[in-house]
């Protein structure tokens, strides 16, 4: 291969730089989060009485496959796997970890007590607590 110089006043094209893993794998992360979030939304549309990001409440076991059923009934347009993400990114969320530390009852698609977040499923949910990293708060200045 011969290499030529650029021809007077034009400038040599430099290929791009091809992305890293972690570059790759951050891009994804950032659009599987936007997917998450607008499955949530809409999941929240559909059950505003089990789904709720300001105070979410342990959903009963199974909840899942009575989403599917009811989205069906319902005739909604939803997919399963928009279901099972959107639920997925829901539970995995501090403030629902946090409401099944806390146990008492797990509520169904209608917002009614279906079930008891059990001492096992709550060591869980506190283990999943403890491997999650700190949040690290933004220091201000303090000599302004």
């Amino acid at each position: 291969m011969i290499k030529t110089s650029p021809k007077e006043g034009e400038t040599a094209k430099v290929p791009p730089k091809p992305e890293t893993k972690a570059k790759r794998a951050a891009k994804r992360g950032a659009k599987n989060q936007r997917r998450g979030q607008a499955s949530i939304a809409t999941l929240m549309a559909l059950w505003p009485e089990a789904f709720n990001a300001a105070s979410p409440k342990p959903l009963k076991i199974g909840i899942l496959y009575d989403m599917m059923h009811e989205a069906t009934r319902q005739g909604v347009d939803i997919s399963r796997k928009q279901i099972r993400t959107g639920l997925m990114v829901y539970s995995r969320a501090e403030a629902y970890q946090d409401a099944l530390c806390q146990g008492g009852a797990r509520f169904d698609l209608r917002g009614q007590p279906n079930g008891e977040v059990t001492e096992e499923q709550c060591n869980h949910a506190l283990k999943k607590r403890k491997r999650r990293p700190e949040k690290v708060e933004p220091q201000s200045d303090m000599n302004e």
